[in-house]
């Protein structure tokens, strides 16, 4: 196998929100789901997701009665937010189906009402277009929106940040401050760190500036020479 193929591509697509079996729940409830990155700890992955709105107090009943969840608990619980580790049947053609079979590897999912917006990595070249040419020939609608060469081992901007400024800036692309139009405000982000907007504004601005000059120093590095 060529170093090309080795390298891997990180593909980043949104489709519906009913593509995923969590969807019911978004579209009875208008909440935002996020799932989470985990170590397996057992044999089979379960996953774990925020469920973050105000009819979260509602979730529990939806799942319950879900007919491919298998089953789910509550780990923790806030007036708009709960984490859940929850286990379901996966339909043998379904989206999440089709990343697995196609040795993909979920990178981030959230999902509201505009759709999933999701990152996988395919580890090569061939995986990636099987992917896609899966997707066409078993219906599912998915707006391919960036394919990155490189993947795992391509730039990652978070290792300039510190840990409050890498928290800012996580909890506010999840919410969808970064959206046009933005999905919260600065002071509905401001209230889950205790600070006031003015300093969770000047965080992320440094947290933005970090990663730009990082950025174009990796890019500066790489520009051939003129020599």
């Amino acid at each position: 196998m060529s170093d090309e193929n080795r390298e891997g591509y990180e593909v980043e697509l949104r489709c519906p929100v009913g593509s995923v079996y969590l969807g019911p729940v978004i579209e009875q409830l208008n909440v935002e789901i996020t799932f989470v990155q985990s170590v397996p700890v057992a044999p089979v992955p379960i996953p774990y997701f925020y469920v973050r709105g105000s009819a979260v107090e509602q979730v529990d009943a939806l799942l319950e009665d879900h007919d491919r969840v298998t089953c789910f608990e509550l780990l923790s619980a806030r007036p708009t937010e709960r984490l859940y580790q929850c286990s379901w049947r996966p339909q043998r053609e379904g989206l999440v189906s089709t990343v697995h079979q196609c040795d993909g590897i979920v990178r981030k999912m959230r999902g509201s009402a505009s759709g999933w917006l999701t990152s996988i990595f395919f580890p090569t070249h061939e995986l990636a277009t099987s992917f896609y040419q899966r997707c066409r020939e078993r219906d599912h609608d998915v707006e391919i929106l960036r394919v990155q060469r490189g993947g795992f081992g391509s730039y990652s901007p978070d290792r300039e940040l510190s840990e409050k400024q890498l928290e800012a800036v996580r909890l506010a692309y999840e919410r969808g401050y970064f959206e046009t139009p933005t999905e919260t405000t600065l002071a509905e982000l401001a209230d889950n760190f205790d600070i006031s907007e003015q300093a969770l504004s000047q965080r992320l601005r440094r947290a933005t500036r970090r990663m730009v000059q990082s950025l174009v120093d990796d890019l500066v590095e790489e520009e051939p020479s003129d020599e």
